[in-house]
């Protein structure tokens, strides 16, 4: 009795669980807002790399150069964003930037060790 009271509730619940938006174009836009500042992270990235400093410190300045559009995303996805709100997204785009230099980073050492196994090695005399 018991399985049988569950099988029949789980679908109920199930469907309960799945959020629901009362604004599609709102969430289309937030989700174009977050491609922008994202967007913005990845060209920024070469600006601020030097090569020497670490990938926390690159990200948090490419975070930062990104700040309008990071403000705007916070903006639309919460009304009345509280300065706690503000942070946590500034701290996702310095922890996203930190990713791309990362990304960056490797890509940039691949072509170099690409470009060194591609070059005929001297004969010997």
């Amino acid at each position: 009795m018991r399985i049988g009271f569950i099988l029949l509730a789980l679908p109920l619940v199930s469907c309960a669980a799945i959020p629901s938006y009362d604004d599609p174009k709102r969430v289309a836009r937030i989700a174009e807002l977050r491609d922008e500042r994202d967007l913005c992270l990845i060209q920024n990235v070469p600006q601020f790399d030097d090569g020497a400093s670490t990938p926390a410190k690159v990200g948090n300045y490419v975070a930062m150069s990104c700040s309008v559009q990071t403000s705007k995303l916070v903006e639309l996805a919460i009304p009345d964003p509280s300065q706690q709100a503000r942070n946590a997204f500034q701290q996702e785009a310095a922890r996203l930037a930190t990713g791309y230099v990362l990304t960056a980073r490797r890509i940039e050492t691949d072509a170099v060790d690409r470009r060194r196994q591609q070059q005929p090695s001297k004969p010997l005399p």
